[in-house]
């Protein structure tokens, strides 16, 4: 005569902490805004010449820039003014734009840049332009 058993496995979390903590996957939008910063050089020359860099301890997600030239008396032409980044500028990497403008007087730029995890920047510079030529003060 043969008798079966039936046995049943039941398994038990061996620690009553790890069923109770939920870990949740940290996103772009949840990172602290302290940990990034964004900073801005502008230079003159054959056009102006924008430099923006993360000086801080995490990527910046989604950089967004916009420069403006204005109050030019003759001011001519003017190419480029801003846009996105695609993708995370690491820390201590820059990203560069340049903007031609063609006019004469005196000129103002104004540049901004920021991103999801970075508060806004602004910078403003005085200057003056002679056809292509930009002499900024610093």
């Amino acid at each position: 005569m043969v008798i079966l058993c039936g046995i049943q496995a039941v398994a038990a979390p061996l620690n009553q902490r790890e069923t109770s903590v939920e870990k949740s996957p940290q996103t772009p939008h949840s990172l602290p805004t302290n940990t990034t910063n964004l900073t801005i050089t502008i230079k003159g020359g054959i056009g102006v010449r924008v430099l923006f860099t993360n000086t801080g301890q995490s990527d910046a997600i989604n950089v967004t820039t916009e420069i403006d030239i204005t109050n030019a008396p003759f001011h001519f032409y003017n190419a480029g003014n801003g846009g996105l980044f695609a993708g995370p500028l690491s820390p201590g990497k820059s990203y560069r734009q340049r903007l031609f403008d063609i006019g004469i007087g005196t000129v103002t730029v104004n540049v901004t840049a920021s991103a999801e995890n970075a508060a806004e920047v602004t910078k403003t510079v005085q200057g003056s332009i002679l056809l292509f030529f930009v002499i900024l003060k610093e």
